[in-house]
């Protein structure tokens, strides 16, 4: 079983998530990951024999990344993405990276049937799809696999916004 969560200091009651303050926006609550220092993770990803955190300095870091990597593809504000798939560290950074962008994010689930994708994309007219390398689909649309997300950004420098 995998596992995404984000931690701060107090535990919600009523989620898997904690809570330090209330944002506004998602935004500002991005904006506050560049002035964190803790080494405590802020995410962490739980596969079967192992947990990956994240810092705050390394999440906002592949956030912005993200973002540069979206105007490489000349993805800009207004534009709409799709994105399908399972609960990962690397659909974090699309979403986050994605909305602070000022992009419009159709999140679908993992299990969604193909149809249901192409009948989305027809309705929406996304410029880009983010989904794992495990579901199949022949939508004419650039594509990006989450599992390659990290690979895909790397060389991207992490300017501040």
């Amino acid at each position: 079983m995998k596992v995404l969560m984000l931690r701060t200091k107090k535990r919600s009651k009523h989620t898997n998530m904690s809570f330090k303050e209330t944002y506004a926006t998602l935004n500002e609550l991005i904006g506050t990951l560049h002035y964190r220092t803790s080494t405590k993770p802020v995410m962490s990803y739980r596969t079967e024999f192992r947990t990956f955190p994240s810092t705050a300095s390394e999440l906002y870091t592949q956030i912005i990344q993200w973002m540069e990597f979206l105007c490489a593809l000349k993805i800009k504000k207004g534009d709409t993405i799709l994105l399908w798939g399972h609960n990962c560290p690397e659909w974090a950074i699309a979403y986050l990276g994605s909305v602070a962008h000022g992009v419009i994010v159709v999140p679908i689930d993992a299990t969604a049937q193909e149809d249901f994708v192409k009948k989305i994309q027809k309705e929406v007219a996304a410029k880009l799809l983010v989904k794992s390398r495990y579901l199949r689909t022949d939508l004419d649309l650039k594509t990006v696999n989450l599992e390659e997300v990290g690979y895909r950004i790397a060389s991207f420098p992490a300017r501040s916004t």
